[in-house]
């Protein structure tokens, strides 16, 4: 099932501005923007703008309904990734785990 939200401006033409797509292999949660373009500089091009006057904005991944991570970020601009797993934080260039941080370790393969 797609459940698509439009929206349009002064009459214009109609615009996806987001859509939920519970389809096997589908996109699940989405959004869009028209005027995405950017000059390639942090906040000049926005999907989503997270807003909180606290110590601490998360973004939670559930998996059956357990919180195994979150990335998060501080008002003091800090950007914080939080998991579960002994891994940690693992980035994969063009697929390849390549490095790791976890259990207060940086581990980095080919180097």
């Amino acid at each position: 099932m797609i459940d698509k939200n439009q929206f349009r401006i002064n009459g214009g033409t109609w615009t996806d501005a987001y859509w939920y797509d519970s389809l096997a292999g589908g996109q699940g949660f989405a959004l869009y923007t028209s005027s995405g373009q950017s000059n390639g500089a942090a906040g000049t091009t926005r999907i989503a703008t997270f807003n909180n006057t606290g110590t601490n904005t998360w973004l939670d991944f559930n998996f059956t309904g357990t919180r195994k991570s979150s990335l998060g970020a501080d008002n003091q601009g800090q950007v914080i990734v939080d998991s579960s797993s002994n891994n940690g934080l693992v980035v994969r260039i063009n697929g390849t785990a390549n490095h790791y941080l976890g259990n207060g370790a940086l581990l980095t393969y080919g180097y």
